[in-house]
Formats: structure tokens, C-alpha cells, sequence
């Protein structure tokens, strides 16, 4: 057997596993029956990355023909940008509703960070793909990449200037929104899966922007 076949089985048994109890991909239709192949695409970008993906793969995965899957989407470009658009989007929610209710600076960033990394942790394997292709410009995930910073520092600001907060250095903010970025993404490493290191991590993130926020004149 194939490198290559080894393993496409290996995603078609993983999605099999979370598919349990739900109809199979031939018995779905419409909205279910795309969110199926989206999410066979999911596990197949998180095994190979874009440029190892493929069509192929997306359909074994999925257990569906490609004449099936180009009646749903026009290539895997297109169907992958679905996956990494979707992950970004529970990304900014996930955050907007830690933060939502809190009134102190401090909170905040922190509720901000532990989001951040409980993402991370939840989907473990697309977001490696992801943080490893957000400088390449042929994938979705570098595509994305700016629009999605641009709407968490948005979002971030947008609560700062609900409880009054003086105004923040958008450059400093950023600068620490990647300090955390590489931080959570060294807890998703292959081998990294231990929660006492991942915690650890989390408490380093923390530091770091704390120590910064204090320092600011």
C-alpha cells in the first residue's frame, strides 16, 4: 500500500469515527451533505496541508464521487478556504464572547488568550496547517490571515473603547497578539500533547503581554 493510500485511510477511518450514528455520506443531502465533505476536507487538510491536498483525498475521505463533490464546490482550493474560514469565525467568536461581559484590561486580555488557546487545542491539527501556511501566498490560510488580525484587533478595540479605556498603541497590540499566536502554536507541535506543557505556555503568554502592559507609560 501507498504512502498516499495509507493514509487517506487513515482520515476516512478518523472521519468515520466522528461521523458515528449519523447517515451515511450517500443517505445526505443539501447543507448536511457539503458540511460532510467539509469537514472530510478538514481532516484532510490537517494530515497534508494545501499543496498536499487534493480532491482525491477529499472524496475518499468523504466516501463520495468527484463528479458529486464538483456539484458542491469547484476545487479544493475552494472548499479548503470553507475550512479555514470556518475555523477563523469560531476563532473571533470564541473571543468576542469571553470578553463580552468583562470590564478590566487585565481580564480581558487574558480571557482573550485563554480563547486562543483552548482553539488551538480543539482543533489541533487544522490549526497547525494553518499557522504554518499564514506567510505562504498561494494558500487560503495567508488569504485570510490579515482580515482575520484585522477583525480581532477590531473587535479588541471596539471593547476598549466601550469601557473607556485611554487610547491603545495598535502596533503594540499587535505585536502581542503574534507573541501569543507563536506561543499557543508551539503547544500544537507534533509530540506537544501534554496539558502540563500547554499550560505552562499559557502562563508564559500571559507574562509576557501582562509584563508589557504594565511597563507602557
Amino acid at each position: 500500500m501507498s504512502r498516499t493510500q495509507k493514509n487517506v485511510n487513515t482520515v476516512s477511518k478518523s472521519l468515520a469515527n466522528r461521523k458515528a450514528g449519523r447517515p451515511k455520506s450517500n443517505q445526505l443531502q443539501g447543507d448536511a451533505l457539503k458540511e460532510h465533505v467539509i469537514n472530510a476536507a478538514s481532516l484532510v487538510y490537517g494530515e497534508w496541508g494545501f499543496h498536499e491536498s487534493s480532491v482525491e483525498k477529499i472524496v475518499k475521505a468523504a466516501g463520495i464521487s468527484r463528479p458529486l463533490f464538483y456539484r458542491l464546490f469547484n476545487s479544493k482550493e475552494q472548499v479548503i478556504d470553507v475550512v479555514v474560514k470556518q475555523k477563523n469565525t469560531e476563532l473571533m467568536q470564541a473571543t468576542q464572547v469571553a470578553i463580552e461581559p468583562l470590564t478590566d484590561i487585565m481580564q480581558i486580555i487574558d480571557a482573550g488568550i485563554d480563547a486562543y488557546f483552548k482553539w488551538c487545542k480543539k482543533n489541533r491539527l487544522v490549526v497547525r496547517a494553518i499557522y504554518r501556511e499564514i506567510n505562504d501566498p498561494l494558500t487560503p490560510a495567508c488569504k485570510q490571515y490579515q482580515q482575520t488580525i484585522d477583525t480581532q484587533l477590531a473587535n479588541y478595540f471596539a471593547k476598549f473603547k466601550q469601557i473607556k479605556l485611554p487610547p491603545f498603541q495598535r502596533e503594540l497590540f499587535l505585536a502581542l497578539t503574534k507573541t501569543v499566536e507563536y506561543v499557543a502554536n508551539e503547544t500544537i507541535k507534533p509530540g506537544q500533547e501534554d496539558k502540563g506543557y500547554a499550560d505552562m505556555q499559557q502562563n508564559i503568554a500571559r507574562r509576557i503581554v501582562f509584563a508589557t502592559l504594565e511597563s507602557k507609560p
